[in-house]
C-alpha cells in the first residue's frame, strides 16, 4: 500500500507505467509481465506493487547484497509503513542513529 501511495504519479499515467514494466522485459517471464500489465491496467496497484517487490525487486537486491561483504548494521523494523505511522517511525530512527557510537557508518 505504501508504494501504491508513493508511486502514485506513475500509475496515474497509463502509458508511463506500461512502459516501465515492459522494461522489465529481460528479467521476468512473458506471463508475469503480462499479468502485471493486467494488474495495472485494473488499477489494482497495491497488488501490483506488492508483486513487483516480491518477484523482482527483492530478489534482485537479495542477489547483490549476497555479493558485498555486510557491514556491521542497526536494523530497525518498520511495523507500519501507513501514512500516520511515518512519524513515529521517524522518531525510532533518529533516536536510534543518536545512540550509535561516532565514526560508525549510518548507511
Amino acid at each position: 500500500a505504501y508504494l501504491a501511495r508513493a508511486y502514485a504519479d506513475l500509475s496515474a499515467d497509463a502509458e508511463a507505467l506500461a512502459a516501465v514494466i515492459d522494461k522489465l522485459r529481460p528479467f521476468q517471464p512473458a506471463r508475469r509481465i503480462a499479468h502485471w500489465q493486467d494488474l495495472a491496467a485494473d488499477a489494482r496497484f497495491t497488488e501490483l506493487a506488492s508483486e513487483l517487490m516480491a518477484h523482482h525487486y527483492d530478489p534482485r537486491y537479495a542477489r547483490s547484497a549476497a555479493r558485498h561483504p555486510r557491514r556491521p548494521c542497526t536494523e530497525i523494523e518498520a511495523r507500519s509503513l501507513a501514512h500516520d505511522a511515518l512519524p513515529q517511525l521517524a522518531d525510532r530512527i533518529h533516536r536510534t542513529l543518536a545512540q550509535l557510537p561516532r565514526g560508525l557508518p549510518t548507511s
